[in-house]
C-alpha cells in the first residue's frame, strides 16, 4: 500500500515508501511563516495554513445553496479522486454538511471521494476501508453511483469495527465508471479523522 503526503505533493515532492494525502490543510498538517508558502486559498496564521477567510465564508454560502446545485457540481466541488491501493488521511471535522445516509441518520459532515474505474478495472469486487487504527470516531461509509441522489446508493453501513470505530463495504463493479465514497459522521458532535482505502480484486 502506497502513501503520499499533500505536503510533499504541494512541493511537487514524493518519496513513496511513506506518504499520506491529507484532506485539508489544518490542524498544524503544514507549518509556515508567511501566506505565500501556503497552497492556493490558504493563509499563514499562527505559523499554520488555514482557510482564508473569505474562501471560508465563500463555501459556507455554497453549502446553503448546494441543494439547488446540480448533483455532479455539488460533488464535483466536493469530491477529492481517490486511487484503489493509495490510502487517504483525512478529516470529517470541518466538513460539508449536505449529504443523507440511507442506512442511519447522518447530521453531521462529511467527506466525499471520487471513485474513477476505467475499462480495464472492471469487473472487479471493489472493497472500501476505514477500518485503520487512524480512523477514530464512529464514521458511516456509503458508496453511490450519484453523489446526492440516495436512491442511488450502492452500499451503506454503521456496523463499526472491532473497537466500533472504522466501517467496510464492498461491491462488484461490473462496468466502467465513477462511484462517490461518503465517509460520514452522525452528528456534528461525533466527527473525527479516518483513514481511507479502496481496493480492487479482479472478477
Amino acid at each position: 500500500m502506497m502513501r503520499i503526503s499533500a505536503a510533499l505533493l504541494v512541493a511537487g515532492l514524493c518519496f513513496a515508501t511513506a506518504c499520506i494525502i491529507k484532506t485539508d490543510y489544518e490542524g498544524s498538517a503544514f507549518q509556515c511563516v508567511e501566506s505565500l508558502e501556503c497552497p492556493p486559498d490558504y493563509e499563514c496564521v499562527a505559523e499554520r495554513c488555514v482557510v482564508a477567510v473569505s474562501v471560508d465564508a465563500a463555501r459556507r454560502d455554497a453549502q446553503i445553496d448546494a441543494a439547488s446545485l446540480d448533483a455532479d457540481l455539488v460533488c464535483g466541488a466536493e469530491s477529492l479522486p481517490i486511487v484503489p491501493g493509495v490510502a487517504i488521511i483525512g478529516s470529517t471535522v470541518g466538513g460539508p454538511e449536505l449529504l443523507d445516509a440511507t442506512c442511519i441518520a447522518t447530521i453531521g459532515p462529511e467527506r466525499t471521494f471520487r471513485l474513477t474505474l476505467a475499462a480495464a478495472d472492471v469487473p472487479a469486487t471493489v472493497t472500501v476501508s476505514t477500518d485503520f487504527a487512524a480512523t477514530n470516531y464512529d464514521d458511516i461509509l456509503m458508496v453511490r453511483s450519484t453523489c446526492t441522489d440516495d436512491a442511488t446508493e450502492i452500499r451503506c453501513t454503521d456496523g463499526g469495527g472491532p473497537n466500533g470505530f472504522g466501517e467496510d463495504v464492498t461491491f462488484d463493479a461490473m462496468n466502467p465508471g465513477v462511484f462517490y465514497i461518503v465517509v460520514d459522521s452522525h452528528d456534528d458532535a461525533r466527527t473525527g479523522d479516518f483513514e481511507l482505502l479502496v481496493t480492487l480484486e479482479p472478477l
